[in-house]
């Protein structure tokens, strides 16, 4: 299950800095009742006579080893066979392709009417769907249901039937019909359906638009499909072209997509496969039962593990673990790193990221926790003396608490005295010789800058130089091979430029305007982004 929980964590991040891209497929219209692939072709199959699958079976030529004689081991008038409609990836397309010919256009018009013109009611997926957000969606159905929910959020999102609309409507968040919509199930609009086999072999030439702006969210978007199996032809042949895209445009490096199934039936082969396409897996089996309890009982088998992930992926407060100790201890180790690049933190930011109840209090650099449970929850994880338990410690001693006691005054101590900042001392009864001996054994370079501004506040400080060498390295490096706390110096970085520059008296509106872009691409990762955020405000100014 932690592969699961890391995963849900990810695509969490991925959507809160705007960019991940859901494709909906028919596995998720299934639950309002509309057909899958698979039923609609095996329909036109029988439809057309179509037996090549049984002509072919080596189960009707099997002969017996001791008499000669031809096994007769199934039937082609037995629906059961398991083999009768397990088509391949290329009939998947010639069989709505044969029926075309030989139906002719008016009939194949009326299948499609009959299949998907229904009025189906949109289900708790759908609504689900829209809750999350996402920049963009895009959906292989036909049918309504994403754009028929009545959920407030589909407001923001601008259908896209064809290239023409994505050349005329407006909008900033789209739901990419990319296969075409029931409404063009007539004469003038059945060139929009994607089907069969000519559809697909057309496509870069009918949906050129589409296809190309698809393409381009490859480079900065993350796509995470739903409703698709493992063996979903549909999903095979959107990456397959996207996987040739990337390869033939010489791009090494782009965002991993997810797929989400609930059958795998070969982990090891099926996950090698994907990955190699740059798909990671998302195994739906692995969600435990506390995490499925709240599952609608109307969803499908696929249905209902794919509705409680998207939950997680909704709400960043469900619990990933019954066991309140468990999941405290996860909520502790997870939130450390928000905060590793301070020395200090508030008392209030350990409230918060450490999710502690309400009638949790500070007294006198001691933790008070009223909650007897919760206290010997954590006093449990605290006693493990492991690594985790002493990065939570450290955790603790950053804000101030010292020992963490009960309403039974049991006091369990953290450090044997308080730890504090020497630099910080020195300075607030202005010590400023005795900083400057300890220069050299300063090691971070943004403290020395603070200090060395803070005691010589001339035109040519030391403080430029370093920061001058801070951004000259920084810059040397590649953004996407940045850490958290790599970004997070360069927010200092370029806030503490801005702040000198401001004592100067120079105008700051260039570097202002780079902090501000700079912040909007990760105030979203952690807490401290946030943090630094607050101080840049709307109208760029600090």
């Amino acid at each position: 299950m932690d592969k699961l929980v890391k995963q849900i964590e990810k695509i969490r991040e991925i959507n809160k800095q705007h960019k991940l891209v859901i494709f909906v497929g028919a596995g998720v219209s299934q639950n309002s009742g509309v057909c899958s692939w698979w039923e609609l072709v095996k329909d036109i199959a029988i439809r057309i006579d179509y037996n090549d699958i049984c002509e072919k079976c080596k189960m009707k030529n099997l002969i017996c080893s001791e008499c000669g004689e031809t096994l007769e081991l199934c039937s082609f008038d037995n629906d059961e066979c398991q083999y009768k409609h397990n088509y391949s990836s290329d009939e998947f397309l010639k069989i709505p392709q044969y029926f075309y010919e030989e139906k002719g256009e008016e009939q194949y018009i009326q299948l499609l009417k009959e299949k998907f013109g229904g009025n189906y009611e949109s289900n708790e997926i759908d609504n689900l769907i829209l809750d999350i957000k996402p920049e963009h969606i895009i959906t292989t159905n036909y049918d309504h249901l994403l754009e028929d929910t009545k959920n407030i959020n589909v407001s923001k999102y601008t259908i896209i039937k064809s290239d023409k609309d994505l050349l005329t409507e407006t909008g900033k968040h789209y739901i990419i019909k990319m296969h075409g919509d029931k409404d063009d199930f007539n004469e003038n609009g059945i060139n929009n359906i994607v089907l069969k086999e000519d559809d697909y072999l057309k496509y870069s030439h009918t949906h050129e638009i589409i296809e190309s702006y698809i393409k381009s969210l490859l480079f900065d978007k993350t796509f995470m499909f739903v409703g698709y199996s493992l063996n979903d032809n549909n999903l095979k042949l959107i990456m397959s072209y996207i996987d040739y895209y990337v390869k033939s445009q010489g791009i090494k490096k782009y965002n991993s997509h997810y797929l989400i199934t609930n059958r795998i039936e070969h982990k090891e082969r099926d996950n090698k496969y994907w990955d190699n396409k740059n798909v990671e897996v998302v195994d739906l089996a692995a969600l435990s039962n506390f995490m499925k309890e709240k599952t609608p009982c109307s969803l499908n088998t696929y249905g209902k593990p794919l509705f409680s992930f998207l939950m997680y992926i909704k709400d960043n407060n469900l619990p990933f673990y019954e066991d309140k100790k468990e999941q405290l201890k996860y909520t502790l180790l997870k939130n450390i790193k928000s905060v590793e690049p301070f020395n200090r933190i508030s008392y209030t930011t350990l409230l918060s990221i450490g999710a502690f109840s309400h009638n949790t209090e500070l007294q006198d650099e001691s933790l008070n926790i009223n909650d007897e449970t919760e206290y010997n929850n954590l006093l449990e994880i605290l006693e493990q003396n492991d690594s985790d338990s002493s990065e939570i410690k450290k955790y603790f001693i950053k804000s101030g608490v010292y020992s963490i006691h009960n309403k039974s005054n049991f006091k369990y101590l953290l450090a044997s005295e308080e730890k504090t900042d020497e630099l910080l001392n020195l300075s607030m009864i202005w010590a400023y010789p005795e900083i400057i001996k300890r220069f050299p054994s300063i090691k971070n370079d943004f403290e020395k800058a603070y200090y060395s501004l803070l005691i010589y506040k001339t035109e040519n400080n030391i403080c430029l130089d370093i920061l001058s060498n801070i951004e000259l390295e920084i810059n040397l490096r590649d953004f996407k091979q940045l850490t958290p706390k790599d970004k997070y110096q360069i927010a200092i970085l370029k806030f503490n430029q801005i702040a000198i520059g401001l004592l100067r008296y120079q105008k700051q509106k260039e570097q202002l305007d780079n902090l501000g872009y700079f912040l909007d691409s990760v105030a979203t990762e952690n807490k401290t982004f946030e943090c630094i955020k607050k101080i840049y405000n709307d109208n760029g100014k600090v």
